[in-house]
């Protein structure tokens, strides 16, 4: 019967293309890498490469068993990990609630990260308004929440968080809104004109949030961008506007009723008794890390 170092040592063999490059891969000496294999060769009844100069050519044997051995070496690598996840952190899910308004390619990245280094931890990404994210981490429904900040106050629940930085707001209206050919959009026409705004945008509680008299709340940033051409006015985050931006349908409204680019902190909320834990640390750093790409910092 093979064992896992004779497989390790086929595949880094057949993956490198030379005993030596394999045994600095594994951190082992050549004669060493070549006996596993000659054992494993051994125990197989036929060779699994042929030598030419330095190189390693593998057979058509060792083609067809690549695959399945790789598969096997996986397995074991993520059967390690869990057992050592059972009895030094037991944690088996991980839960994150994010904000409407958050960029989705910043989840992709931080969620294939976390698979990474993470494998056995399934994660769940549950949009959820502000204050109901915020109240989940606190009674522990959720392990993190990513939502916008109100500037420096600190939450009602009992919570730490570390600042991402920032994400840049912008009025914008339809491109053929007749709100373009005023002279200047000023805070009374801001007032008068019907506002769209996205329902978890508006119950952040933060200083972007209905300031018209007809203000239409609507369910997401999708339904928003597809009424928008035809309707009113919206203050949006950059990100989500600009793909509609570049399809002509909408544009950027300049206005000295609201400050242009405005600058909304977002924060990543956790749990005091999570302050120590290695694994939050790692999750908080991964954020970190990512947040350099996607936020503006000021």
């Amino acid at each position: 019967m093979h064992t896992l170092d004779q497989l390790s040592a086929f595949v880094a063999v057949f993956e490198c293309g030379s005993y030596s490059a394999a045994g600095r891969l594994l951190n082992k000496d050549r004669t060493t890498i070549r006996e596993l294999v000659k054992a494993y060769e051994d125990i197989l009844g036929y060779a699994l490469f042929t030598i030419e100069g330095r190189q390693a050519i593998a057979t058509e044997e060792a083609k067809r068993l690549y695959s399945p051995a790789r598969h096997v070496i996986r397995q074991s690598s993520l059967l390690e990990q869990l057992s050592s996840a059972q009895l030094g952190h037991p944690l088996a899910e991980l839960s994150i609630a994010y904000d409407g308004d958050f960029p989705t390619p910043f989840i992709q990245d931080l969620d294939k990260r976390i698979n990474q280094q993470y494998p056995h931890i399934r994660i769940h990404w549950l949009q959820r308004d502000r204050e109901q994210a915020l109240d989940a981490v606190e009674d522990g429904t959720f392990n993190f929440a990513i939502c916008p900040a109100r500037m420096n106050i600190q939450p009602k629940q009992k919570l730490l968080y570390k600042n991402l930085g920032y994400l840049t707001y912008d009025i914008y209206v339809g491109a053929q809104s007749p709100l373009l050919e005023k002279a200047d959009f000023s805070l009374l026409d801001a007032q008068a004109e019907t506002q769209l705004i996205c329902e978890h945008t508006n119950n952040a509680g933060t200083f972007v949030h209905a300031y018209s008299a007809n203000t239409k709340i609507v369910g997401s940033n999708t339904l928003l961008l597809e009424l928008l051409p035809h309707l009113g006015w919206a203050i949006m985050p950059k990100h989500v506007a600009e793909p509609y931006v570049q399809a002509g349908k909408i544009t950027k409204l300049k206005t000295s009723a609201l400050a242009n680019n405005i600058l909304l902190p977002f924060s990543i909320y956790y749990p005091y008794s999570d302050n120590i834990s290695e694994f939050s640390q790692r999750i908080l750093g991964l954020s970190e890390e990512l947040a350099q790409t996607y936020f503006v910092h000021s």
